[in-house]
């Protein structure tokens, strides 16, 4: 349901902006974009207000494209990272940049972050309003995220197992956008190894998922 839902409101989301074609609506057309900017957000448990380290922290900044016959069809991501809180409950964003955009056009409020940890209930946000701190005649754009040096509460997930499936569901149902499945074509290993993992936890509890059939990814170290 949340899948479903998800989608029908990103389906509504696209038409306003396929409508929005002002730069303050966050189009960047032949743009230099970089997040020069590295983002720190600290994790705390909801219910105690500990650090929560081995968070799966995605930040995904999209690109949509413009074409009218595509209706602002998925054009791929314009930077896209997977990190992993520390012991202190503090996971950190890299900046990047500056990258060359042609005929894509960025969601407005990128970037989008999504947070989650087995035991605890999925997060998905993004900023508020658009973020631009520069933007020159030469078509340099710099993005900021107003998540930065913020702190981010994780609820426990509270149920049995058979509630938690629609919580990893939602995961690689909105993950599905922007990621391949495939470990070779993904930068999200991390996040499909707990998808992997999930999912045999499942099927060996004869537990129903709709999860996908994917194979264990090969981390760095891993031998």
């Amino acid at each position: 349901m949340k899948v479903f839902l998800y989608r029908k409101l990103l389906c509504g989301y696209l038409i306003v902006l396929m409508t929005c074609f002002l730069p303050s609506c966050g189009s960047f057309l032949s743009s230099e974009i970089s997040s020069p900017q590295e983002v720190q957000i600290l994790i705390i448990d909801k219910s105690t207000s500990k650090p929560v380290s081995d968070v799966i922290l995605i930040a995904n900044w999209n690109l949509l494209g413009t074409s009218l016959a595509g209706g602002g069809s998925a054009a791929g991501s314009l930077a896209l990272f997977e990190v992993i809180s520390d012991e202190n409950g503090m996971v950190r964003i890299p900046s990047w940049g500056p990258r060359k955009v042609n005929g894509g056009l960025r969601i407005p409020r990128e970037p989008q972050i999504i947070l989650f940890k087995k035991g605890y209930k999925y997060i998905e946000f993004l900023n508020s309003h658009m973020e631009i701190s520069e933007r020159s005649e030469s078509k340099r754009i710099r993005l900021i995220s107003e998540w930065n040096n913020k702190t981010i509460k994780l609820e426990p997930f509270i149920g049995n197992e058979k509630d938690y499936v629609n919580e990893v569901e939602y995961l690689s149902g909105v993950i599905s956008y922007f990621s391949s499945f495939k470990c070779s074509h993904s930068k999200l290993k991390r996040t499909l190894n707990l998808i992997f993992d999930m999912k045999n936890n499942f099927n060996s509890k004869n537990i129903k998922n709709a999860l996908p059939k994917i194979e264990k990814c090969k981390l760095a170290g891993d031998y």
